[in-house]
């Protein structure tokens, strides 16, 4: 079997029920693309998610060309970017794709964003969210999220869901930042563009994005990522990134879209995540955890002992 020139991470957390339907997607991706090797790295699942993985392996491992796959357990502590950081320790590939478990990567994937790592060393496509969802919650998150994103309007950034990184460079930049159990590919967004590394894109890396399916989970979801904007927004502002605060301007949308939300669902679902979003941020800057994030400086940035991961590709 060839050496794998990409290798493909999928962190995996009780995902049994969508799973499959992102392995079969990925193993369509590699048709068109360089050897690659599939990671899955499984975090902490207490699902059947590690079964149906081993069930899968055993499917295909003799039906794609060229490719290992390899079922990793992370199960040291339960953490987005620990599991991402596990995968980066065991990838072969020059380069290193991350995509999410709950997702589906189109076939043009993995060999686009090949090669646009053929041309830089950070790369990402747009994110779908229409194809998986209702209608009344595609547009939850606003309409920023589906083509090029920018923090700010200054730094580029590739969502979790969908990154390419040349692997060395990962590697000399640290890693992820296991602090930020939400938002480590922002920060890693921004160590990027500090060291001057640009951020590849094309149309024809996508892939199509899951969302939460209830309210509840949305809530869940903006709460959770709020928290960690504001660590996020400091950072920015000491690299001279500057915004008008805009926690006034959103809760003047809450007020005056609180009666439409009340009877039309994808104003309510739009509604739900942009309050949880605030009261996240809210919390934020009572966490201890978060301060700590927010009071560094850019000139200290997280430098994890990646020897702790074992960097070197296994023999």
């Amino acid at each position: 079997m060839s050496e794998p020139v990409v290798s493909v991470v999928i962190p995996v957390h009780n995902s049994a029920d969508t799973l499959v339907e992102q392995l079969d997607a990925v193993a369509r991706a590699q048709r068109s693309a360089p050897p690659s090797e599939i990671l899955i790295i499984d975090n902490r699942s207490t699902d059947n998610s590690r079964q149906l993985a081993h069930a899968w392996r055993r499917r295909n491992s003799d039906g794609i060309s060229g490719s290992d796959i390899r079922i990793i357990c992370a199960d040291e502590r339960a953490s987005e970017p620990y599991a991402r950081n596990v995968g980066l320790a065991f990838a072969r590939g020059r380069y290193v794709a991350y995509c999410d478990a709950d997702d589906r990567v189109t076939d043009s994937w993995l060999r686009v964003l090949c090669e646009l790592l053929d041309e830089g060393v950070y790369a990402t496509g747009p994110v779908d969210m229409t194809a998986m969802n209702p209608a009344w919650i595609a547009n939850v998150r606003g309409s920023q999220v589906t083509g090029k994103s920018m923090l700010l309007n200054k730094v580029p950034y590739a969502h979790g869901c969908n990154m390419g990184f040349d692997r060395d460079t990962l590697i000399e930049l640290g890693g992820f930042d296991e602090r930020y159990t939400a938002g480590c590919d922002l920060d890693i967004a921004i160590r990027m563009w500090e060291s001057g590394h640009e951020l590849q894109y094309s149309q024809d890396a996508g892939i199509a994005y899951r969302l939460r399916p209830s309210l509840l989970a949305t809530y869940k979801q903006g709460l959770f990522y709020g928290r960690y904007r504001i660590p996020i927004l400091a950072r920015l502002t000491t690299l001279g990134c500057t915004a008008a605060n805009g926690t006034f301007t959103r809760l003047l949308w809450l007020i005056r879209r609180a009666p439409e939300a009340a009877f039309q669902r994808a104003t309510r679902a739009r509604w739900v995540w942009v309050s949880a979003q605030l009261v996240g941020e809210r919390l934020g800057t009572a966490d201890d955890q978060i301060i700590d994030l927010r009071n560094r400086s850019s000139g200290d940035l997280y430098n994890p002992d990646v020897s702790q991961f074992g960097f070197e590709a296994p023999q």
